[in-house]
């Protein structure tokens, strides 16, 4: 699926720029397609029809993520994106929690009922884009109220204003007063809207920012590779350290991932738009801490270190997801799928770095200085760009008092 992720990922750009507008139209068949095929396999007994539908899978992936930042950025402000993208992987990975219980459940049986768990995916998928939608719109009407307050206070500020500057209160003169200023604010009005779509229209498309999108998708690749890593590693855990063979029991090693992955997630939209530039390395942290406990031969201390790996994976995504959309509506798409390609990537590299080294302790702790070392690189540039931005508002209030 790796492979058929990061070709679509090429592809999807070019796409996505013929249905721009329609991202929540592409994001609904790519649930569609991605719950068809992977209800199919449940017909086949046989390896090789299993593994061309998970390479097949892969098609409806690639074009979720560039959606997804196409389509945040089309209906939220930037302050809300981060929370508004943590509520909806709370969801998610709600989702996540009680399918790989319900899956280790079910694979004690056949393997053929696991997959039909994918055709509860889009009810669920479904309930999470809306629940986002419905904080859009209850954002959208607090902000009404408040233009409407302020255009009240506007319009009965006129005639108080045309009655002290005439001194007159012969009614003819204060209506005539209050149509003259009511037709300058409309031609006002009428002039900065027209110079809004004049500087639009003439706005030169920026360069694609490739060391900054670089950034953010190794970010990414390190989020989701400490995911990949505790996976295989619990296996190997279960199988080779610890003797157990039950996929129940792994069930509930991995949904202490997914348990973290909820908390993180909750995290970031409870939090994020208060405390902006300290998101990254704390799940950073998070991250390393959890791999280094995950390195144990104890299953309680084991699953411990998943769910803190959990938190530190469903704090980013969101994060992550949300600094995506920023960039320029020419570029959205590609950093998405420069996402996506990376995340799958590291689907493919991580877990075979698992399996090379001869013992889990070693991978995990390889993992950990990894996660630490990108977080001194976020801590580094996010203080930075942090400085830098407070210099270009200090400039700005400047010219304004000089102006």
């Amino acid at each position: 699926s790796g492979i058929a992720v990061i070709a679509t990922a090429i592809v999807a750009p070019a796409i996505l720029k013929r249905w721009r507008g329609h991202e929540r139209a592409v994001l609904y068949g790519a649930i569609l397609a991605l719950t068809i095929i992977g209800t199919l396999p449940v017909l086949f007994t046989n390896f090789w029809p299993l593994l061309v539908f998970r390479f097949l899978i892969g098609v409806p992936i690639g074009f979720l993520f560039p959606s997804v930042t196409g389509l945040i950025a089309a209906e939220f402000e930037p302050e809300d994106r981060a929370r508004v993208l943590g509520w909806s992987s709370l969801s998610l990975s709600g989702q996540a929690f009680l399918y790989t219980l319900i899956s280790g459940y079910l694979g004690r049986y056949s393997y053929r009922l696991v997959f039909l768990l994918t055709l509860t995916t889009v009810p669920v998928v479904l309930f999470s884009m809306y629940t986002g939608l419905s904080v859009r719109q209850g954002d959208t009407m607090e902000a009404e109220g408040e233009g409407e307050v302020d255009l009240e206070a506007a319009v009965d500020a006129v005639p108080t204003l045309s009655h002290h500057s005439e001194g007159s209160t012969d009614t003819c003169s204060y209506q005539g007063g209050e149509k003259d200023a009511e037709g300058k604010r409309e031609t006002e009005a009428d002039r900065v809207v027209a110079e809004g779509e004049k500087v639009d229209a003439d706005e030169p498309v920026p360069p694609f920012p490739l060391l900054r999108a670089l950034r953010e998708t190794t970010l990414f690749l390190m989020t989701q590779g400490t995911w990949f890593i505790y996976i295989v590693c619990v296996a190997l855990h279960l199988d080779l350290d610890m003797g157990i063979d039950d996929s129940f029991i792994a069930g509930v090693a991995i949904s202490c991932n997914t348990l973290g992955q909820m908390l993180g997630a909750t995290f970031t939209a409870a939090v994020q738009r208060k405390y902006p530039s300290y998101g990254g390395p704390f799940y950073f942290v998070i991250q390393a801490v959890g791999l280094f406990l995950a390195a144990t031969h104890t299953l309680s201390i084991v699953c411990t270190g998943g769910f803190l790996i959990g938190v530190g994976c469903g704090g980013l995504l969101p994060l992550l997801l949300g600094k995506a959309s920023m960039f320029h509506e020419s570029h959205r798409n590609t950093v998405g799928s420069m996402m996506m390609s990376f995340q799958n990537i590291g689907m493919m590299v991580f877990p075979l770095f698992s399996t090379l080294f001869s013992t889990n302790a070693r991978t995990l702790a390889f993992g950990g200085v990894l996660a630490v070392g990108a977080t001194l690189v976020w801590s580094g540039l996010e203080w930075r760009d942090a400085q830098g931005k407070g210099e270009r508002e200090g400039l700005s209030e400047t010219d304004l008092e000089v102006a």
